[in-house]
């Protein structure tokens, strides 16, 4: 199984499109951050949030983790992509949350929920070269053990 979480219009053929808004018509309407998500247990193989997660407070993308390590198997796969902090787009108004490198590493060096990688990207605009990365991309790997699912219980 495999999420679209923030769809948008950005409907994916194989995915399960997500959102809160309703007017875009997703396979699933809910408000992500606040909602439980309606899957069993260990269910899900890939999670994508493209340019999503930045429109969610710390509290909201807490909730979120939570839930999609709930949800995820061992080993499944999460990508979030996002204005990088330095960037001028991630200062937008609707922008709840500024990603950087180090975003996640409380979830992963403390509660050991995810391996993290990222990658970031330099932009072009109207055949300007920005020197400061424009985006964010993570990519976080579910590590489930017993542990972890005592930390998260704790976490909570």
């Amino acid at each position: 199984m495999k999420l679209n979480l923030g769809c948008g219009n950005k409907k994916l053929n194989g995915f399960i499109n997500i959102d809160g808004n309703n007017n875009v018509t997703p396979d699933l309407n809910i408000n992500l951050g606040c909602e439980i998500l309606p899957f069993k247990n260990d269910s899900v193989d890939y999670v994508l949030g493209d340019q999503f997660i930045e429109h969610l407070s710390q509290k909201e993308i807490n909730f979120l983790l939570k839930e999609l390590h709930r949800v995820c198997k061992n080993g499944a796969k999460i990508e979030f992509n996002s204005p990088y902090f330095l960037s001028p787009s991630a200062h937008m108004f609707l922008h709840k949350t500024i990603l950087s490198e180090n975003y996640f590493n409380y979830y992963m060096k403390k509660l050991g929920m995810f391996d993290i990688k990222y990658k970031l990207r330099y932009g072009f605009k109207r055949g300007l070269f920005f020197l400061i990365p424009m985006r964010i991309e993570f990519q976080l790997t579910i590590l489930k053990n017993m542990e972890q699912k005592e930390m998260i219980k704790k976490w909570s």
